[in-house]
């Protein structure tokens, strides 16, 4: 039997995020989409939450091993997927199903408070969420202009053939940053908090949140630094992680379509084009 639950649990997903950490850095395939978006899910939300919940509340062993084994072959379809071999829904089943059974765990164990992946203090994150956004706009119109960041995004740049696959990689995007901000915001500093104190719980999120920003533009990856503390703070302040969710979102947006308008992969009316231009750093 284990003796200190808690602390095993936290262990085990501290060990598997560094795997995790380690394939993001390697540059999940971007291409294409589907597969982008069932390989976020499955690897920074279904996974955690079933290794936390599987060791803690000691899952019942016979219902443990078989989700583990399917959960090992959902990411076998991903990797079959990525080389052609695998049917839309084939991929797409599978991880629909680990998805529903992560939502009955966090449901059966009451962590969807827990876990920030409620609302909230809404009637505060919003204001502030449209605040951070025209901050995040000048930022980016700004920064894109840098040859770094003209040589890095759009992370999907070679994929891209028609514009229209422009709306199926941001679709991506949004699901990722969901896994992306519940693993950091939503559910690592909440199982840290039961052994640490909130500040410690939210410096070692932005030390692995920093770490895997490794290759990105330099001053990108001092940013991601003081940005993991400000949506620590602030997902325990409004208890959700959407505002962390949507504004990393419209980050990566915006830095998108501002490169690509300065590259010339995207048409907009001239003004736009002439304004975004103008702007250099």
């Amino acid at each position: 039997m284990i003796k200190d639950k808690e602390s095993t649990a936290i262990g085990i997903v501290l060990i598997y995020l560094s795997f995790a950490i380690i394939f993001a850095m390697k540059k999940m395939l971007w291409h294409p989409p589907l597969v982008w978006m069932c390989e976020s899910l499955t690897v920074f939300f279904i996974f955690p939450v079933f290794i936390y919940d599987l060791i803690k509340y000691q899952i019942d062993r016979k219902i443990g091993y078989i989700t583990f084994a399917f959960l090992i072959l959902n990411l076998f379809i991903i990797l079959l997927f990525k080389n052609g071999k695998m049917d839309n829904l084939v991929l797409l089943i599978p991880t629909i199903v680990a998805v529903i059974y992560t939502l009955m765990l966090l449901q059966r164990y009451k962590q969807f408070k827990t876990f920030y992946l409620k609302m909230g203090r809404w009637k505060l994150w919003v204001p502030v969420l449209v605040i951070l956004t025209v901050f995040i706009f000048f930022a980016t119109l700004y920064l894109s202009g840098r040859r770094d960041f003209l040589r890095t995004y759009p992370l999907y740049r070679r994929y891209i053939h028609r514009n229209y696959e422009i709306i199926y990689y941001e679709i991506g995007f949004f699901v990722f940053m969901f896994a992306w901000e519940f693993l950091f915001r939503g559910f690592l500093i909440p199982i840290l908090r039961n052994k640490v104190n909130l500040f410690l719980a939210v410096i070692i999120s932005t030390v692995i949140f920093s770490l895997a920003h490794y290759g990105k533009p330099q001053i990108e990856v001092y940013s991601s630094i003081f940005g993991g503390i400000m949506l620590g703070y602030l997902t325990v302040y409004f208890r959700s992680i959407y505002p962390a969710v949507i504004s990393h979102f419209i980050l990566s947006l915006s830095m998108n379509m501002f490169v690509m308008v300065r590259k010339g992969m995207l048409h907009p009316p001239d003004f736009i084009v002439q304004l975004v231009k103008t702007i250099h750093p």
